[in-house]
């Protein structure tokens, strides 16, 4: 078992942050490129900016719009929780604007990765005079210099701890401290020095900045899953230990601020580390940025060299200093203007050009961007750039390639969004305090006046969370253009037509999937949800009935009439979780 101690807490901490630190040397120097001097008066210039470039051209593919989630469920009795926590789970992203999180997010693991933190907090919107305080999940990007796990680790997840730097006000901690029930220990917190530190982390670097002083002090959260100091049936996994170092020359000066307190969230723990590319034995992913360094550093390098050829350019005229009235002419010459010269020899004015950029330049920068262009997969297509010469043919296959270049990063950065949204998941499953109306999309699906989602878990024993699939609709966050959704449109619109004439006379087939398969390709995954083929199977069956009897009329009405909706305010929960109820 790990050794909690905060000495032993504190070795394992600065392991930590330096085997990290191993893995940041070029991004700072990476992000002044990306921002340029101009925005900030530091960093450097690159005319060929291949990492805005890149990030201009893929956010809105990767990231456009907040997610929709969908959720199944291994037990299907628990589908009206699957249910409840997918309506919860789509307004949770909505009200908490999760998409511009998730562009945040992007950028970051661009250049390294990005660690995000996952709680549950109370609500903005809630009223302080209610008796009862709302809660609902949330989370919040850290600093690359801020996140830390275990560097012995191969694969992160797998490791023993993973844990966070913080810094808060030393008076506001007092003051959380007057509730015993929070564990602080209020004689370590008040031996602590304010400001210890605070001058050597990056964002106080500069002349302003590393003079701010605000009484804070530096702690750190560290979460060691093989240690339970809460019930799991509860919801709790793992242990959270705060500590902090108090000055000195050796560990034994780090102290613990609070008791070790019990982790309430899922088993995977409070952060989701988002990259790119795994590096085998290593933990930490490489990003695309860092990758590529080499060759955007080459690229910019014979640009400037291009650059500097240009501007030392000189265009000069020589010619003889015997002839005056030629000279005079010279310098007094119009474009285009014709003048007789008496005595001219074409031997007495030479053109002469000095410096500029030469066809060896123009080679090697081509040379360059292609390289460039092959290791990113951007293509002068997906610039927008098309040349004369190129075919229709060319330019799908062109655009085909570099869709296979993003799905990669694309896959990549879903499955991270998805294990973040499976950690806000696992609040609404567990929580009773979490508590929010879900809208009218839910509303009108659900045939109900105004739903709330209700946190807590009411199943019995035999089921938990880990018996729900969360999985995203295809292209819900990616941007689609009007072209596309246009054709989409009449494309469904000719499916459904035809569909309602053959569905009455086909029960043997499984029109179910056809409609999720055609809606997943049209980026419309509810699009099955438009037919009622059981009803249409009915209506066919009835027809078939009333054919063979030669009746007309009966009791076609009251089939269909039974699977209406109800019209009223009335509350609707779950048999195992009250999700969808109106307070």
């Amino acid at each position: 078992m790990l050794d909690t101690s905060a000495g032993n807490l504190w070795l394992e901490v600065q392991a930590a942050i330096q085997f990290r630190d191993t893995h940041l040397t070029k991004v700072d120097e990476l992000i002044g490129y990306y921002t340029g001097s101009a925005y900030s008066g530091s960093g450097g210039d690159w005319p060929e900016n291949h990492m805005f470039e890149y990030i201009r051209l893929n956010t809105a593919k990767i990231v456009f719009d907040n997610p929709r989630v969908r959720c199944k469920t291994s037990r299907p009795t628990q589908r009206p929780i699957a249910r409840a926590i997918q309506h919860g789970l789509n307004r949770n992203a909505r009200e908490t604007k999760l998409r511009r999180l998730l562009k945040r997010i992007f950028v970051g693991q661009c250049f390294c990765w990005q660690a995000v933190i996952n709680t549950v907090e109370p609500q903005s919107w809630f009223d302080p005079r209610q008796n009862k305080t709302y809660h609902w999940p949330a989370s919040y990007t850290l600093d690359r210099r801020r996140f830390f796990f275990d560097p012995l680790c191969q694969v992160y997840g797998y490791g023993r701890y993973a844990g966070h730097m913080w810094i808060r006000d030393k008076d506001d901690i007092l003051l959380e401290a007057k509730n015993k029930g929070r564990g602080w220990d209020v004689e370590a917190i008040r031996a602590m020095s304010a400001d210890e530190g605070i001058e050597s982390l990056p964002e106080r670097e500069g002349a302003h900045r590393s003079q701010l002083r605000r009484n804070e002090i530096i702690g750190y959260d560290i979460w060691v899953p093989e240690i339970d100091t809460g019930d799991p049936a509860k919801g709790y996994n793992g242990t959270i230990y705060t500590i902090a170092y108090g000055g000195g020359t050796d560990n034994l000066h780090a102290v613990h601020l609070r008791k070790p307190r019990g982790h309430y969230g899922p088993r995977w723990g409070p952060y989701t580390l988002f990259g790119v590319y795994p590096v085998p034995g290593d933990p930490y992913p490489l990003a695309p940025f860092i990758a590529n360094f080499p060759q955007m550093t080459e690229l910019n390098a014979i640009a400037n060299a291009a650059n500097r050829a240009v501007k030392k350019y000189k265009r000069l005229i020589l010619c003889s200093a015997e002839n005056n009235d030629l000279i005079k002419k010279l310098k007094a010459g119009k474009d285009l203007f014709v003048f007789p010269v008496k005595g001219f020899k074409k031997e007495q004015v030479v053109s002469l050009e000095l410096a500029g950029i030469t066809e060896q330049h123009v080679k090697q920068l081509q040379m360059a961007m292609d390289r460039m262009d092959r290791n990113s997969g951007i293509s002068e297509p997906a610039r927008g750039n098309v040349g004369s010469r190129s075919t229709a043919t060319e330019i799908a296959v062109a655009d085909e390639s570099r869709k296979d270049s993003v799905a990669f990063v694309q896959q990549e950065f879903t499955d991270s969004v998805i294990e973040m949204l499976e950690s806000r998941g696992y609040w609404l499953y567990h929580d009773s305090r979490v508590q929010y109306p879900l809208g009218e999309d839910a509303a009108d699906e659900m045939g109900m006046g105004e739903p709330w989602f209700e946190g807590g878990s009411g199943a019995p024993g035999e089921y938990s969370y880990d018996d729900l699939e969360l999985e995203l609709e295809p292209y819900s966050m990616e941007r689609m253009s009007e072209a596309l959704g246009r054709a989409s449109y009449r494309e469904q619109m000719e499916l459904a037509l035809k569909a309602a004439a053959i569905i009455p006379n086909t029960p043997f087939y499984n029109w179910k999937m056809l409609f999720d398969k055609g809606g997943n390709v049209n980026n419309d995954p509810s699009f099955s949800e438009f037919f009622l083929p059981e009803i249409a199977r009915m209506v066919g069956m009835m027809a078939q009935q009333q054919d063979s009897i030669g009746a007309i009329g009966g009791g076609v009405g009251d089939g269909i009439g039974s699977t209406s909706p109800p019209s009223n305010n009335g509350s609707m929960k779950g048999d195992l979780l009250g999700a969808v109820a109106t307070p």
